[in-house]
């Protein structure tokens, strides 16, 4: 490999800048396929040419049998691509790094600090072997993608607010869920305190928080791609639990998918969406959402409460949830629109709401009853001992039966609606003899 070494002080010379000069640097030789100047690294030695360099043009692969620290401390501008996936790579250090092309390594051993790092195109940083290491981007503000995976003691992305397509933080190597949990694993924490906007948001495996505190927008690609838009929430089973709060999140597009073990689903700022959206948590779920529409939801796996109170229109709707759960007006509305025939022990009608949340008519207008208020009966007793006093005393020739019939058939209301019933025909008959008598008196 010390071919690539000679080449790069070549490089440097026809620059007239001498080794150990603070300069804009090559790398080597044009990439036969890319047409970009690459450096092939098998050993450390060779990033001494480079120690002074403040900017560098083209690309440096890490080969598999490297071994030690990467380590250009001197670079602020790094105008190509930095990629590898040495088993042997411990750490990862470019100090006072503010603008790079794209880094996309692997098998990481060590820490990444990159803490001066503003911009960049691509982000793809894997930690394969066992749990530890640091990931510092604290002054990263906008990427196109962003991808940290595997058992990281910490990850710092404190100044993330806007990334163009995928944002991917998994507790595990491939984002992939276990047969079991590893208690011997690290749960990573994703915060991203000041993140705004994504395409998709992704978060899987071994994760222990996720705080998303000023999320606008998970979708926004046009023309809209579904299968990479929106948020993915995949937690392994089996350990702690994860709660997804989203409270600024308004726009919502592509899917909604949550799985495994996750307790907590909450979207407070959510209106119109044309999401599908797939629950299918392993966990006892939690689901608040201000959403009014969607193009599906469909509730899987094991649920403990859903409140939705907007919704308007769900689009196509599957629910196979578990256990039961206690009635409530978002679950009625829901089993509405699913055939009686289907999962009838699940099912939530209007009768099986508690006596607060009765009815108020059969087109879905639902009103809390106070429970001061009378109820049905009580008003119809009412009706009743006011129909009798007024028949009395217009009509003193009515016979008492008369009043009873006119009484039991009469209009009344009940709870916070009204509604009516026809009289019978006895009733009726009963009437025109009272008014007849009437007439002739």
């Amino acid at each position: 490999m010390m071919k690539y070494v000679n080449l790069l002080t070549i490089a440097l010379g026809v620059l007239n800048l001498p080794l150990g000069t603070s300069a804009e640097c090559s790398t080597s030789d044009p990439d036969p396929e890319t047409g970009g100047t690459v450096l092939y690294l098998t050993s450390p030695d060779q990033l001494d040419a480079l120690q002074d360099c403040t900017s560098i043009t083209g690309h440096i692969v890490i080969e598999s049998d490297y071994t030690g620290d990467f380590i250009l401390n001197s670079v602020t501008e790094f105008l190509g691509n930095i990629s590898g996936t040495g088993e042997g790579l411990a750490s990862i250090e470019l100090s006072e790094l503010v603008e790079l092309g794209s880094i996309n390594v692997t098998s990481i051993g060590g820490d990444v600090s990159l803490p001066n790092l503003e911009s960049a195109v691509d982000v793809v940083l894997k930690r394969e072997v066992d749990a530890g290491g640091e990931v510092d981007l604290g002054s990263l503000g906008e990427v196109n993608n962003i991808r940290v995976t595997g058992s990281w003691t910490s990850i710092n992305v404190d100044a993330l607010k806007n990334v163009n397509q995928d944002a991917q933080f998994c507790g595990r190597p491939e984002c992939d869920i276990m047969t079991e949990y590893d208690t011997g694993a690290v749960s990573i924490i994703v915060n991203l305190p000041e993140l705004e906007r994504t395409n998709r948001l992704e978060v899987a495996g071994m994760v222990e928080s996720v705080s998303v505190p000023k999320l606008e927008i998970a979708g926004f690609q046009e023309p809209e791609v579904q299968s990479v838009q929106g948020l993915r929430i995949n937690i392994q089973e089996g350990g702690p639990t994860l709660d997804f709060d989203a409270p600024k999140l308004h726009t919502l597009a592509g899917s909604l998918e949550v799985y495994g073990g996750v307790s907590g689903l909450s979207l407070g700022a959510l209106g119109k969406a044309d999401v599908g959206i797939t629950l299918n948590a392993r966990a006892p779920l939690d689901v608040y959402s201000t959403i009014q529409t969607s193009r599906h939801f469909y509730f899987w796996g094991e649920l403990h409460s859903v409140y939705l109170p907007d919704l308007v229109d769900p689009g196509s709707i599957d629910l196979s949830y578990e256990p039961r759960l206690d009635c409530n007006e978002t679950l009625v509305k829901l089993w509405k629109l699913i055939p009686s025939y289907s999962s009838d022990e699940h099912r939530c009608t209007d009768a099986d709401l508690p006596d607060e949340e009765e009815e108020e008519d059969d087109d879905d207008d639902e009103d809390t009853v106070p429970r001061d208020e009378q109820t049905v009966d009580d008003q119809d007793t009412s009706n009743d001992q006011q129909s009798n006093t007024e028949d009395s005393t217009n009509n003193d020739d009515t016979s008492s039966a008369a009043d009873s019939t006119n009484s039991d058939d009469s209009e009344h209301t009940g709870g916070n609606g009204a509604y009516s019933n026809l009289p019978s025909v006895g009733g009726v008959a009963l009437m025109m003899v009272a008014i007849v008598s009437i007439c002739f008196y």
